[in-house]
């Protein structure tokens, strides 16, 4: 299923209006799209709290919208352990 009219001229910014589903716009492209944990190269030296930040990052991913331009926390209304000012009341 086409997404993009291959007539138009899409900015950065209008794809971003359109609120695409990001796997749509990747297959679009002729891409595909994976979430998954990636294994990057380790810090060997010894990080203040970095359990606390990793768990604070993976309880948080996967209410992250690849579709929204600043990649606001969407979903069940669920709070959002990184910006505790956006929470529900």
């Amino acid at each position: 299923m086409k997404v993009l009219d291959p007539k138009a001229s899409y900015t950065f910014s209008k794809i971003f209006e359109l609120k695409l589903i990001a796997k749509d716009l990747a297959e679009e492209f002729g891409y595909g799209l994976t979430r998954k944990r990636l294994g990057l190269p380790q810090y060997p030296g010894e990080l203040a709290r970095i359990k606390d930040l990793q768990n604070r990052i993976e309880a948080t991913l996967p209410y992250v919208s690849l579709s929204s331009r600043n990649a606001n926390i969407t979903g069940c209304n669920r709070p959002n352990p990184l910006h505790p000012s956006r929470n529900a009341d």
